[in-house]
């Protein structure tokens, strides 16, 4: 009986060590895999955070989740506030109401859409460049969404100021009577 209980107390004691070692090892992997983790977490925030672009993500529910600096500088809000929110709870009724209708063209239709918009605050006019993307679990379900908005003001203006020089010269060419001849630099 003594060397049968001997017996399984030892296995025991290798089972325990067995366990400890199995802890430890397990409890290394978690550190490296949450310092992997963390490192990755900061790369994404550095590349979010420096795109000339302004980006956020909503989950379906239309929550904010994620918002960059560049999306917080421009209009003025603040992750920390925002997170968990709806648009309603962060801007006027006016500007929500309009977020929350282009919100529903990618809830009802989870594909990439594409617009260009005027949007007036503080009483100037900005034309902006948005892109909206679905997120989508492997079952293809909708989780989140988000969007890249670019500010193309000034692109805009200098379109409208080249189509409207051209629109000139044309004029000037079509009422010129006498002709014009071009020449490459070896006067050919």
């Amino acid at each position: 009986y003594s060397r049968e209980m001997q017996r399984t107390l030892r296995r025991q004691s290798e089972l325990a060590e067995g366990l400890e070692d199995a802890n430890v090892n397990l409890e290394q992997r978690v550190h490296e895999r949450t310092e992997e983790l963390r490192e990755n977490q900061t790369l994404f925030r550095a590349v979010l955070d420096n795109m000339p672009a302004s980006i956020f993500l909503k989950d379906k529910d239309g929550k904010i989740q994620l918002l960059n600096t560049n999306y917080e500088e421009q209009f003025g809000v603040r992750l920390e506030d925002a997170r968990g929110k709806t648009v309603f709870e962060i801007y006027e009724p006016a500007e929500a109401a309009e977020y929350d209708k282009m919100d529903k063209i990618i809830l009802e239709n989870p594909q990439i859409y594409e617009s260009e918009y005027d949007h007036l605050s503080g009483g100037i006019t900005q034309t902006y460049s948005s892109t909206l993307f679905p997120v989508v679990n492997e079952a293809g379900d909708l989780t989140y969404y988000g969007g890249i908005i670019l500010d193309t003001t000034e692109r805009k203006r200098a379109e409208e100021e080249l189509a409207a020089k051209e629109a000139q010269l044309r004029a000037a060419l079509e009422n010129m009577s006498d002709g014009i001849y071009v020449l490459d630099s070896s006067l050919k």
